[in-house]
Order: structure tokens, then C-alpha cells, then sequence
């Protein structure tokens, strides 16, 4: 926003202080009455008629004449509001109603609202220069990047290896900005962040010098320690020309290498290019792990300057499945990825919902609901495969269902957007059939309550009645699974569902699969409930596993390796536990035919197959599922030779020589089948097994 001078030469007051006859000093962007009263998100300077432009300022473009902390000029403009400066009701201007003076803050931050106001304009020792919380966002104030020669360089190799690959995929370079390499919730903004960057970097020569790049790090640099202005509106590529050029950031640099990620992934699943040909030997792993530390390497330039706003939390959500794909489902970089992007959502106060932020553009209101849904998603399957307590915690989130609208819908005009909305049904559902990523995440939100309470019951040290209280989870969780539209799995079962929406449904559905097992697991662990429901349940998940590894033309390989170390191995494993109870039960039992056991070994072998295309050398999960494979051969080739086995005619006969008298109960802990031979050398031998319930397991 540029400065402007009243008639009589003076410069024009903030509205607030305008309002109050309160002395302004003028500052930019908000003045420091406004901050010290906490109503920085209030402080905007009126483009009065009456006024007239600075002759002496000489500043951006006013094509988009607003910042970070401008408020809506009258309507039916919406104002550009980042995190730092939601908004929520409040009744008065400057009075705090009673409701805010006594209301549920803990400590000085959240309890300070009330007494602002009679801070004084001119207190220096006010000022800081670092960010810190405020009770509603973060306020970060506005500094020189502390720009040094290590970091120049730093920044030189970052664009340099951005503009390496761009050599090596000039068709991809082009296109990516076309079609998404991310086909999920908010795909457009990291579009609109390739075509940005890409614009910029054409500017430079094809053999950029070294003064060149410096240049550009410099002004990346310059930018990155300002707010982040985002557009009124996303229509005609708005956000795209406010990414571009001198308003290039390292967070849009960031989202282009975590394309680049996706884009390897797609690469090595198709085994070919569909963009041209592949340069001769192309290392698909290398590239992942280089885009993935050059992004990391952007994040830290971002962290010089606290610069925190809503590229960040798309940077981070979208950084754990790439971390996953490197480095593992369980590794330390995942899990502490996952723990920034929450400080990081709570910091911003993204964890109050936005049902208050009705003054916001809708589409910047529909990203975020979009993100943190998406972030919910991560932090649950980290938490189970992991065993670690989750860390959104819907205890204190409020976690708002996006639209189940397309991306073209909610970057389009208001109007059109607004027609859209009217036409879902009360639930918020589409009445197309159509699938789309945001119905995949409104299905997982509507299904988290249950897995959540799954991990209390599980991690937590809760002294609640688990029989119970599962019971009630599953009531839960069959009510949550009928509230969402069911036409698209019908699709799935019947293979009439494009590739392109299969991941998207599937998602939903094996959770719901997944926390009902794990239920059932729980009931069986309290001596309740039945077991052969979890042992069709197992079954279930791992024929749907199957179908999708079938399907590996379309599904990307790093998915379908998810897919086995969350789901299909911690199935195939309680299956082969109760292979080894039916094979000590008398044939006659009527237990016996609850499934076919011909169909479980035969699926359970396909699996064993599965291992050597879906696990990649050298790549994140490679070393679970190999070692689980060994395993798996081994129990198939005891259950399918009984003289291999210990033999009782009343029971099962245990290392020591004790006879189990009864057959319910099978514990791998102290029957020997032969698996503590299989690494004798292997330390974390027994922990694997036991992550899987192999040992001490009673069925």
C-alpha cells in the first residue's frame, strides 16, 4: 500500500486511531498504537478521495495496493488476509467486552487483550525484533535479512540445482505448471508456484553467471524477509503474478523442488517419461533425496527471519510424504517434520477453525480448512504405524470440513463459488459423483474421531473401560462411514472408477477398514469381542491391497509401499497367526471354515511376491519389507509341512517342553515356529516382530 498525504501535507492517520482522535505515528504497515493494543489486524490506512499519492514514494505496482495486514476497503471487496492477522467477532472497536476481559486465557499473552489499551504510543521498549505469539497468530516484525556470504552461496546452489533439472527436463520445466505432479488438495497454489518461479528464472540467461544468480538470491532473499502478500482474489492468475518475479520467496522455490519429488515418484512407477525421454541414467532416488534436502535448505532461509504464514504449513504438510519416501514410514525425519508443522499450526492459531474468519477471501479460507485436513491425515498415520501419541489432538483443535468442491471452483469468481456452495446438500456434499480430493479429506476428517480414540485407548494411560469404550468407537465409526457418500466405492468394487480417482477413494476406505481391525484387536486384547470379525476384517484390507498392487501401472510405487507396511503386513500377519491355530485344531472344529485356508495362503504368497516389485533397494521402507518377507516364507513353509510343527493331540506343546491345553491362545513368545533362527544376530529382531503383535499375541 502506498503512503498517502493529506491536503495539508501531513500523512493520513490509521483508521483506528482516526476513529479515537488518538495520536498516530504513521507507521507501515500497521502503526504502534494499533500493535500494542493488540489490533494490528484492525490497523489500515483509508484511500480516502481526499487524499493524494506521496510524490516522493516510489514503491510497487498498485495493481494489488494491499498487504498482509490491510483491512477491506468497502464492499463487496474482500480484503487479503494472511495468518498474522485473522480475525475474530469481537463487538466493539476499542473497548473489549466483558466476554474478552474474563474469558478462558491461561497466562499473559492470552490475558493481555483487555489491558492494551491503555499502553502508551511511545513506549520504545515495545519494540522487538524478533517474531513471538500473540493471543490470536504471530506478529513478526519486519527486518533485514541477515544475508552473509555462506548463505549467498547456499542460495546460489539451491537455484542452481533448480535450474539443472530444468536442463535435464526442459518438456517437464514447461508443462509442470500445467498438469499437476501433485494430484491433491491444493495443487493449484503449488501450479501457481512452478509457473512463477519458472517465469522468474527465465529471465536469466540460459548459462546464468555467478553475479547473475547472486543477484537473483539477493532479491529471493530481500523478499522472503517481508510478509506475505496474498491476492484478493485467485482469478486470471493472481497468485502466480503475486509469487513472481520480485516477489519470488524461498517457500514458492521450496514448493517447486517438492514437485520435483512427486515428479521422480512418477517417473520410476511408469518407468518411463511421459514428457520426452529420460536422461541416461537418471537416479530417481538421488533426485528425491536432492530436491528433498534443497527444500529443507529453503525452509532454513525461511526460519532466519520467523517468516511464518500459509506457504509454510503447505510446505511442511506436503514435506512428510516425501520425507516418508526417502528416508521411511518410520524415520526420525518424518516424525520431526510432523511435530513442526504442528507448532507451526497452533503458532498461526489455525487450530481455532475458521468459521469466525467470514471477512477472509474464500478461497484462502477453503485452502486452509484443505491443509490442516490434510495435516490431520499425516499425523494420525505417523502416530499408528509408530506407536507415538498424535499430536493434533482433536482434544484442542477444531478441525473445519473443506467443500467438496474442485480447485476450479473456489479460485474462480465469488459468484460463481458462492452458486456452487448453495448447490451442495446440507452435509456439504457434492451431488455429483465425481471424485475429488476434497472429498477424500472430508472422509477422513468424518472417520479421525475414531481413529484418534483408538490411539487413546492403545498409547494413552487412560483409565477408562477399553471393552467399552471400543464398543463405542465402533458405533462411532460404522455412523461416521454411513454419513459419507458410498456411490464412489461402489465404483471402486465394480472397476468402473478412473485411475486417477482410485487413490482418492481408496484412502477413506482402507482407514475405515483399518481402524475397525484395530478395534476388533482391541476387543480381543480385553478378552471380548470376536475374533473371527477381525480375522475378515485382516482379510478384507489385504485382498483390497492386492487389487492395488495389480494396478501398478497407475498407483505410484512409493504408494503402493505404503500400502503394504500400514496395512497389508500388519494383516497378513494376524492371518498367519491364525494359520497356525487352525493347523492345532481338530479338523472337525466348525471354527475351521470361517474362512478358506487354501485362499489365505494363496494371498499371503502373492504378498510375499508383491515385496520384490513394490520394495525398492536403498529406498525408505526396503528393509521392513524384505525382512518381512523372510519372515512370511518362513511361516508358510512351517504351516504347509505339519511335521515341521511341535504336535499334540490337546494342545501345544512350548519350548520348554508345557503342554498349552488351550488352543484360543497362541503366543509366538513361547511357541517356537522357528522365527528366532531366522536372525539370531539381529538385535531388533524381536522388537519388529513384536511391532507387528507376533509376539504375545492372544486370538
Amino acid at each position: 500500500m502506498t503512503d498517502r498525504v493529506r491536503r495539508n501535507g501531513q500523512l493520513s492517520s490509521c483508521e483506528p486511531c482516526r476513529r479515537s482522535k488518538l495520536r498516530c505515528d504513521h507507521a507501515r504497515p500497521y502503526c504502534s498504537r494499533c500493535v500494542r493494543r493488540n489490533r494490528s489486524q484492525k490497523c489500515y490506512y483509508h484511500p480516502s478521495p481526499s487524499t493524494r499519492g506521496a510524490d516522493s514514494y516510489t514503491g510497487a505496482s498498485t495493481k494489488h495496493e494491499y498487504n498482509e495486514y490491510s483491512v477491506p476497503p468497502p464492499a463487496p471487496q474482500i480484503h487479503p488476509v494472511t495468518p498474522s492477522t485473522r480475525t475474530l467477532a469481537s463487538s466493539t472497536e476499542d473497548c473489549p467486552s466483558e466476554s474478552e476481559n474474563y474469558g478462558r486465557g491461561t497466562g499473559l499473552v492470552s490475558l493481555q487483550n483487555s489491558l492494551t489499551p491503555f499502553a502508551g504510543s511511545n513506549d520504545a521498549h515495545s519494540r522487538r525484533s524478533f517474531a513471538y505469539l500473540t493471543r490470536t497468530s504471530i506478529c513478526t516484525p519486519t527486518q533485514p535479512y541477515p544475508v552473509t556470504p555462506a548463505t549467498i552461496t547456499q542460495g546460489v546452489e539451491v537455484l542452481r540445482c533448480l535450474l539443472d533439472f530444468n536442463a535435464d527436463f526442459p518438456e517437464v520445466a514447461r508443462d509442470q505448471g500445467e498438469t499437476g505432479a501433485i494430484e491433491s488438495c491444493g495443487s493449484f497454489l503449488f501450479r501457481a508456484a512452478w509457473r512463477a518461479t519458472q517465469s522468474t528464472l527465465r529471465k536469466l540467461e540460459s548459462r546464468p553467471s555467478l553475479e547473475q544468480l547472486t543477484s537473483a538470491v539477493l532479491s529471493i532473499f530481500e523478499q522472503t524477509a517481508l510478509p506475505l502478500q496474498l491476492p484478493l482474489s485467485a482469478e486470471n492468475n493472481a497468485i502466480e503474478e503475486a509469487l513472481s518475479g520480485k516477489s519470488l520467496r524461498w517457500e514458492t522455490v521450496s514448493m517447486c523442488f517438492i514437485r520435483i519429488v512427486y515428479f521422480s515418484a512418477t517417473l520410476r512407477t511408469n518407468r518411463h517419461s511421459s514428457h520426452g525421454s529420460t536422461p541416461p541414467n537418471f537416479d530417481h532416488q538421488k533426485t528425491m533425496r536432492l530436491a528433498f534436502e534443497s527444500c529443507m535448505q529453503t525452509r532454513a532461509f525461511c526460519d532466519q527471519v520467523d517468516q511464518t504464514n500459509d506457504l509454510t504449513v503447505w510446505v511442511l504438510t506436503s514435506l512428510i510424504i516425501p520425507a516418508t519416501w526417502c528416508f521411511g514410514d518410520d524415520s526420525l525425519r518424518a516424525w520431526r517434520l510432523m511435530g513442526d508443522l504442528s507448532s507451526v499450526i497452533t503458532a498461526l492459531g489455525f487450530h481455532r477453525g475458521f468459521s469466525g474468519a467470514t471477512s477472509e477471501p474464500p478461497y484462502l479460507i477453503e485452502l486452509r480448512k484443505r491443509v490442516i485436513a490434510l495435516a490431520h491425515e499425516h499425523d494420525k498415520e505417523l502416530s499408528t504405524f509408530v506407536g507415538r501419541p498424535p499430536r493434533l489432538n482433536q482434544k484442542y483443535f477444531t478441525f473445519d470440513l473443506p467443500l467438496d468442491l474442485p480447485d476450479s471452483i473456489i479460485t474462480g469468481p465469488v459468484e460463481q463459488f458462492e452458486a456452487a456452495k448453495a448447490n451442495l446438500d446440507k452435509n456439504g456434499w457434492s451431488h455429483e459423483v465425481m471424485v475429488r480430493p476434497a472429498s477424500r479429506l472430508r472422509a477422513l476428517l468424518l472417520l479421525s474421531s475414531a481413529r484418534e480414540g483408538v490411539l487413546e485407548l492403545s498409547l494413552g494411560l487412560s483409565e477408562k473401560n477399553i471393552a467399552q469404550e471400543a464398543r463405542r468407537l465402533l458405533a462411532e465409526l460404522a455412523s461416521a462411514w454411513e454419513k459419507i457418500p458410498h456411490k464412489p466405492y461402489e465404483q471402486l468394487l465394480s472397476g468402473t472408477l478412473s485411475a486417477c480417482a482410485m487413490w482418492v477413494v481408496v484412502g477413506s476406505w482402507f482407514k475405515y477398514l483399518y481402524t475397525e481391525f484395530l478395534l476388533h484387536k482391541l476387543l480381543i486384547s480385553q478378552n471380548e469381542g470376536n475374533r473371527d470379525k477381525m480375522i475378515r476384517i485382516s482379510h478384507a484390507i489385504l485382498q483390497l491391497a492386492l487389487s492395488l498392487f495389480r494396478k501398478n501401472d497407475v498407483i505410484s510405487t512409493p504408494n503402493l509401499e505404503a500400502i503394504m507396511v500400514f496395512y497389508a503386513m500388519p494383516c497378513a500377519c494376524i492371518l498367519i497367526l491364525e494359520l497356525f491355530r487352525q493347523s492345532r485344531q481338530d479338523p472337525s472344529s466348525a471354527s475351521l471354515n470361517t474362512l478358506n485356508r487354501s485362499t489365505i495362503i494363496q494371498d499371503i504368497s502373492v504378498l510375499i511376491s508383491c515385496c520384490d516389485s513394490v520394495a525398492i533397494f536403498g529406498q525408505s521402507n526396503y528393509q521392513m519389507c524384505k525382512q518381512a518377507q523372510t519372515v512370511f516364507k518362513r511361516c508358510l513353509d512351517r504351516i504347509l509341512d505339519p511335521a515341521a510343527l511341535p504336535s499334540s493331540s490337546h494342545g501345544l506343546i512350548c519350548e520348554t517342553g508345557t503342554e498349552v491345553q488351550d488352543p484360543q491362545v497362541i503366543s509366538l513368545g513361547s511357541v517356537d515356529f522357528g522365527l528366532t533362527d531366522l536372525y539370531p544376530n539381529d538385535p531388533d529382531w524381536s522388537v519388529w516382530l513384536e511391532s507387528f503383535d507376533l509376539y504375545e499375541t492372544s486370538l
